[in-house]
């Protein structure tokens, strides 16, 4: 029969199946969160579905290093990048949104053709 493993996130579900490194998981879950907290030493890695590999190069004072895998139609950026193109985004749209008075005098000049 073949081992067929299942998300740890799922698994997880009383204190008695615990493993190490997810011992913050429940709390968060709990809290309306989708987090799974695990602990990683350098060099170890985690894998996201089939096809994102994340490992742990580096552990620095202020900072971990590491390197994802992941297929060039995947999309990864820091966070506060992220963030900052979402902003831009939503910026973007609502430039292009005209004020009430603008829509009214369209539609005024749309009625009298």
């Amino acid at each position: 029969m073949p081992l067929v493993r299942q998300p740890l996130l799922n698994t997880v579900k009383t204190p008695e199946q615990r493993l190490p490194g997810l011992d913050l998981s429940d709390m968060l879950r709990s809290k309306g969160a989708s987090m799974l907290v695990v602990t990683r030493k350098k060099d170890e890695k985690l894998i996201i579905g089939n096809e994102i590999e994340i490992q742990v190069l580096r552990i620095g004072r202020d900072n971990v290093r590491l390197g994802i895998k992941a297929p060039a139609h995947i999309s990864i950026y820091r966070y506060e990048i992220y963030e900052a193109i979402k902003n831009e985004n939503v910026s973007a749209v609502t430039s292009q949104i005209p004020d009430k008075e603008t829509l009214e005098k369209i539609s005024k000049g749309m009625k009298a053709e």
